[in-house]
């Protein structure tokens, strides 16, 4: 039904709007409120029922309820005050996130003043104030208008406050406040000030024409505060929002309150170039003042969402999404000046509840993460099946450090998740990460490319790769994890790994570690902790700053068919504490000292890839890293699937069979790993083990590959829309 916002003068203070919220309280109960401090109940008042506030001797003096959503943005709210004594200070609030984040409507009857009023961060800001006549045992009807950024404050129907202010964008009602005696609320009305959601929406800065976002003719205005807010809340379910080039300054927040239909009609925010480029939005965090504000907030549970080709600069984060989010999709999210460029819950802070309700079907490709202070993507929480392709990620080094921050460029998991709370099944593929710098004197520096805690199981990095870091290029304590084809050069410890589910190393390199400062060597391969199991195939470790192999209370290190490589000292291994390391048909080279020259084609610091630097002229693909990706192995992987084809969504099983060199099946299959090529097409939803399971994600052809021991077998599977 559509409300205004009258009172006795008989003055509309809101537009007809869809009613979010109507309460009388004359049913006796008040549902959907939540009460704090104080005793709150509905009592009776001259044959009228309202919802009555007592201040409880020696108890709290702050009492209040709250009622609504989080999602809120724009909306009117109107209520019945009565105060029961002067020194009360009760108020109206909206878009109310938390008792430090709000606006407010406040009555004081001892001034008789009205003044509206900005909380941000707990520091309270007056936006306007206004005199009035203000009795105790007298009902007020009070209205609070929260429109884009036009604040507007309401006495008895009659507008008497007014301001602009773009610090708040969503978030529940509230009423009350100090109080040392008792006050009461009635008839409570919330009105929809958004527009209802129909189809495509477009923004642009300056916005056009009607500015109704129906057409590019008509854009929205997009640089101004809850610009767009506003115009995501107009795009239907399953429609787009197309947002046009320039460049957005002024600081804002979406509240993504909405998503789409399901995992084949997604709601799309998305970038067009309209003459300028991309659009890119600029906030207010700097290096050294880290305000923080996101440009995109997902509440929990909204799923079915798309952000594309967009750029945001100066913003604490991108993308924040508080968990339990299913069919997400990050395309050409460039970001740069940041604490986290992405970062993505998997069950809401907090909560260590049913895992399989986690963030799942997340596949970001593209985007170039540059100066964070944490981290590029984060994964927290119990995320699973998720993708990252095709980005990149540059902490900015030293000039990007200060004092507090260190960054983990792509993390997966955190120490303190509940113990039933898994990352698990994340791939990292063709990712790019580099220069994450701390200091710490004389302790141990931090600062990785790549980290995944104990609370993550089966990451996969496929042609990952770690520059430049003070600490690991990949930093592991995961289960099962697999490196394939990987490069890490320049890193203090290029892989650090402590992983007690064992890593698997296919075609690796780690080369030229450099140690910039603080405790511990530097070296190509590090394990240790008391809990690491490596077995690298065909991998290389070449010139590392000290060892290129370290050993420090690991469980095991087995090296099979590699090269180790020095020509800058006389020691290949180093090894404390308890594990062994065996090496098994392997060249250990030092320079005049033991072994062959693998004959590099063409070694150098700087090689980042992409080239055959680092093939060796006398072992081909028989020893070592291999830029083809391909090796000689004594192993046969086969299959009775030959090909796949799959409709979107769709997924079918494939099992490997493999035998050795002398045709005798393997006693381990079950260290079968899979990937997909192109993991946006399509993607293993069990990638552990001789069986996989492979689902079809978009409309497109790629390959399947089982590794076992370095040995591939390649799968083709196309997916039809």
């Amino acid at each position: 039904m559509a409300i205004a916002l009258t009172g006795p003068g008989g003055t509309a203070a809101a537009d007809e709007g869809d009613m979010l919220l109507t309460e009388d309280f004359e049913d006796g109960v008040a549902n959907g409120w939540a009460p704090q401090g104080g005793t709150w109940a509905v009592v009776d008042v001259g044959g009228d029922s309202v919802y009555r506030a007592t201040y409880n001797d020696g108890g709290a003096t702050t009492l209040t309820a709250t009622a609504g959503s989080s999602t809120w943005s724009d909306y009117a709210v109107e209520a019945v005050l009565t105060s029961a004594n002067d020194a009360n200070a009760i108020a109206l609030r909206g878009r109310y996130r938390d008792a430090n984040n709000t606006y407010a409507l406040s009555l004081n009857t001892s001034t008789n003043t009205l003044s509206l009023s900005a909380r941000v961060n707990g520091t309270s800001t007056t936006l306007d104030t206004a005199a009035a006549t203000l009795d105790t045992g007298v009902a007020y009807r009070v209205g609070l208008r929260m429109d884009g950024d036009a604040i507007t404050g309401y006495l008895n129907g009659t507008e008497v406050l007014a301001a602009t202010d773009a610090s708040l964008v969503a978030g529940r009602v509230m009423v009350g406040g100090y109080s040392k005696s008792n006050f009461s609320v009635d008839d409570v009305i919330v009105t929809d000030l958004r527009p209802t959601p129909a189809g495509d929406r477009y923004i642009t800065p300056t916005g056009a024409g009607t500015r109704d976002g129906s057409s590019w003719a008509n854009a929205f205005q997009g640089d101004r505060a809850g610009g767009l807010q506003r115009a995501w809340e107009a795009t239907g379910p399953a429609s787009t929002l197309h947002v046009g080039s320039g460049t957005y300054t002024t600081p804002q927040t979406l509240i993504m309150s909405s998503g789409g239909q399901s995992v084949t009609a997604l709601k799309t925010l998305t970038g067009v170039n309209t003459g300028g480029g991309l659009p890119t939005f600029v906030g207010d965090f700097s290096l050294a003042n880290q305000v923080q504000r996101q440009l995109i907030e997902v509440p929990v549970g909204v799923s079915h969402w798309r952000v594309r080709d967009l750029a945001v600069e100066n913003y604490f984060y991108g993308i924040m999404a508080r968990g339990q989010h299913v069919g997400v999709r990050i395309d050409n999210f460039d970001v740069t000046n940041s604490s986290d460029a992405i970062y993505l819950w998997g069950l809401p802070s907090g909560s260590s509840g049913d895992p399989a309700t986690a963030s799942h079907d997340i596949v970001i490709t593209g985007g170039d993460y540059l100066n964070f202070t944490k981290s590029a993507v984060r994964f927290r929480n119990g995320n699973y099946l998720a993708s990252v392709i095709d980005t990149r990620a540059d902490a900015g080094g030293q000039a990007n450090w200060l004092p507090g921050n260190f960054p983990l460029g792509f993390r997966v998991g955190d120490s303190g998740q509940a113990s039933n709370v898994i990352e698990h099944d994340i791939v990292f593929q063709d990712v790019v990460s580099r220069n994450g710098y701390h200091e710490a004197g004389t302790s141990y520096w931090n600062g990785d490319g790549f980290t995944a805690e104990r609370r993550a199981r089966n990451i996969t990095y496929v042609r990952a790769r770690a520059f430049d870091s003070t600490d690991g290029g990949f930093d592991d304590k995961s289960t099962n994890p697999a490196y394939i084809d990987t490069v890490a050069f320049g890193n203090k410890r290029n892989y650090r790994i402590w992983s007690s589910g064992g890593a698997q190393f296919f075609g690796a390199i780690g080369a030229y570690s450099i140690d910039r400062g603080g405790s511990g060597d530097s070296v190509g391969l590090w394990a240790g902790a008391g809990t690491a199991v490596v077995d690298a195939y065909y991998s290389t470790f070449t010139n590392n700053a000290h060892a290129e192999i370290r050993l420090e209370d690991a469980v095991r290190v087995d090296i099979h068919d590699s090269i180790m490589a020095k020509t800058n000292g006389t020691a290949l291994y180093t090894i404390t504490g308890t594990g062994p390391l065996t090496v098994h048909d392997s060249e250990e080279y030092i320079a005049g000292v033991q072994g062959t020259d693998p004959q590099f084609v063409a070694p150098q610091a700087g090689w980042e890839g992409g080239t055959n630097a680092f093939d060796s002229r006398v072992y081909g693909t028989t020893k070592g890293y291999h830029s083809s990706g391909e090796h000689d192995t004594p192993y046969t992987v086969d299959s009775g699937t030959s090909s796949l084809a799959l409709g979107v969504y769709d997924d079918a099983s494939v099992t490997v069979t493999v035998v050795d060199a002398g045709g005798q099946p393997v006693a381990d299959p079950q260290l079968v790993v899979w990937y997909s090529e192109a993991g946006d097409v399509a993607r293993l939803l069990s990638a552990r083990g001789a069986t996989a399971q492979v689902q079809g994600l978009t409309a497109g052809a790629t390959e399947i590959v089982a590794v076992y021991k370095g040995e591939k077998l390649r799968i083709p599977v196309t997916v039809t829309g």
